[in-house]
């Protein structure tokens, strides 16, 4: 290579006449400069089918009574549906009742069991449920260690 400043033939990055820095480019250089280029592509494409599938998975719906032209459309995100967990919770505050009245009322635990049960067999989620029913049973069951002791005592 030639120095810029000086003009003298050497090989490397610096002249070791003037001390300057070529400033050349080197094939190492052009390739790596490429396969950033390339990099920065691939990116830039994954960014856009991103991008397209997201917008895919959008529900287009048509406003009714207009034309179907693009301004009549309108983009609507829906949510998943949510889940009822009415029975759980219903399950698992009787049985909580039951525990803390200690089976005096005698219907929290016979509704927490029965909440409890329709939450398993028609609900998706089914802890609030579970924990329905256990709290429901231990109560019932303290109800009948009562019963047993009154009757004894």
């Amino acid at each position: 290579m030639k120095c810029k400043n000086c003009g003298m033939e050497f090989e490397g990055i610096f002249c070791p006449n003037c001390g300057t820095k070529n400033e050349e480019e080197t094939v190492e250089k052009k390739i790596v400069e490429q396969e950033m280029e390339e990099i920065e592509n691939k990116n830039k494409s994954i960014a856009v089918e991103k991008n397209n599938f997201t917008q895919a998975t959008y529900n287009l719906r048509e406003e009714e009574g207009k034309k179907n032209s693009p301004e009549t459309k309108v983009c609507v995100i829906e949510k998943p549906p949510t889940e009822k967990k009415v029975f759980g919770i219903w399950s698992l505050i009787t049985g909580i009742l039951g525990l803390c009245t200690f089976g005096a009322f005698l219907v929290p635990e016979i509704l927490a069991i029965v909440f409890g049960a329709v939450s398993l067999k028609n609900e998706k989620s089914q802890g609030l449920a579970i924990a329905g029913l256990v709290c429901g049973i231990i109560a019932l069951l303290l109800v009948m260690f009562f019963m047993v002791i009154g009757i004894f005592a």
